[in-house]
């Protein structure tokens, strides 16, 4: 009970800072200035999504076509805000997703909030075909219980991110009403917080309604000029997640261990949508170290041993305060699973050894287009390869 109340509690406040970080997309993109000559199309949808989820493992849970209802409500930009202007007036909002995912006995129902970003890309007078993409959270009803529900590999707590791509072709019936349909795809992972977590893809095909208001006046879209000067600054960032130590599937019921880290590097600001950065990460995993003295596979240094070292480059796209931040990098310092690899797994380990990379979402203090320093607070999940590592959070000083 100890290890359960602790990663429920760490869940509880992952998912408390990852709404408050997503929150903001709302406030950012939805509040009006006092200047009545922005105006604003509102839009609210209903989707009825089915698929199957892909089979990504040999030891996998029947299942039949899983069934998703969405609720979508946002509204388009039309540039009251600059960065809407830097990634092409997109349509923003909120989705609620629910629904069986084709095996009620084992994977149960889920239920999902996930705000989204969406663009037209093409220019037809008669049909529109748009692009939709979302990150939030979803809550499972039957996670893998060690007691009553040992088929379920694919996920291994109630909480998990949810990710989903959505192409989208709608046809207008009038003014206010559209129909759409399209293909989706839907990703769920827990960031390897606890085990097992193979994950759950399904792609879907789809078909729904969408209602939006009409315009007032053929508004504008306002452009803003992007006069930021190139710049440096340096990063020095604090971290600190949990995961489960194991593989995919096993070991199971085990405790979830804390993992700490300290970044440092220079980025490059060549405008006001997009930074790049080149860091070293120092990472500690206490899981590591209790392994590595129960299995006497050091003597020496064992902190050492249970670190790892990593450079990472990293793109961040910048929209007001909030940022997508994406790192690909590659090892320095690996011991530790080398040798479980090696000696424990008995395999070569291939490019999970070598690789690592980062995907999360940052907030900042102050606006980074204007500001000399900042503080950053960032949400992420940290992967090898394809294979998630741990969820984490970190805090960054920005100078």
């Amino acid at each position: 009970m100890p290890v359960i109340n602790t990663a429920f509690k760490y869940s509880a406040r992952l998912t408390i800072a990852g709404l408050l970080v997503w929150s903001t997309i709302i406030n950012n993109a939805v509040a009006q200035t006092n200047d009545t000559s922005y105006k604003s199309v509102f839009v609210a949808g209903f989707d009825l999504h089915s698929g199957t989820i892909l089979k990504n493992y040999p030891t996998f849970p029947s299942r039949s076509m899983a069934l998703l209802g969405q609720f979508n409500v946002g509204h388009q930009t039309f540039g009251h805000r600059s960065w809407h202007s830097d990634i092409k007036f997109p349509e923003t909002g909120l989705s609620i997703t629910a629904g069986t995912l084709g095996n009620q006995h084992v994977l149960g129902n889920v239920i999902g909030l996930m705000p989204y970003l969406g663009w037209r890309i093409n220019n037809s007078k008669r049909w529109e075909l748009n692009l939709r993409i979302g990150m939030g959270f979803a809550w499972f009803t039957k996670p893998y219980n060690e007691i009553n529900n040992q088929e379920n590999t694919l996920m291994g707590s109630s909480l998990a991110n949810m990710t989903q791509m959505v192409l989208v072709a709608g046809i207008p019936l009038n003014k206010k009403i559209q129909i759409e349909t399209g293909f989706s795809f839907v990703h769920f992972s827990n960031g390897h917080t606890r085990l097992p977590n193979l994950g759950i893809n399904i792609p879907c095909l789809f078909a729904g309604l969408k209602l939006k208001t009409e315009k007032l006046n053929s508004a504008p879209r306002y452009m803003h000029p992007d006069t930021l000067p190139d710049r440096y600054q340096m990063v020095v960032e604090l971290l600190g997640g949990r995961h489960e130590f194991g593989e995919s599937t096993e070991p199971t019921g085990g405790i979830s261990y804390p993992v700490y880290g300290l970044g440092l590097g220079i980025r490059w600001l060549p405008s006001r949508l997009h930074t790049f950065t080149a860091s070293i990460e120092w990472n500690y995993y206490s899981s590591f170290y209790d392994f590595a003295i129960l299995n006497r596979m050091t003597d020496h240094q064992q902190w050492l041993y249970a670190s790892t070292i990593i450079f990472y480059a990293g793109h961040e796209f910048i929209l007001g305060h909030l940022g997508l931040d994406t790192r690909i990098g590659f090892y320095l310092h690996n011991p530790f699973r080398q040798d479980y690899e090696a000696n424990i797994l008995k395999s070569e380990g291939g490019t999970k050894l070598i690789n690592s990379n980062k995907l999360g979402f940052n907030w900042y203090l102050f606006d980074p287009a204007t500001s000399i320093w900042n503080l950053r607070f960032g949400i992420y999940i940290k992967a090898n390869l394809g294979q998630a590592d741990y969820t984490g959070v970190g805090l960054s000083l920005i100078f």
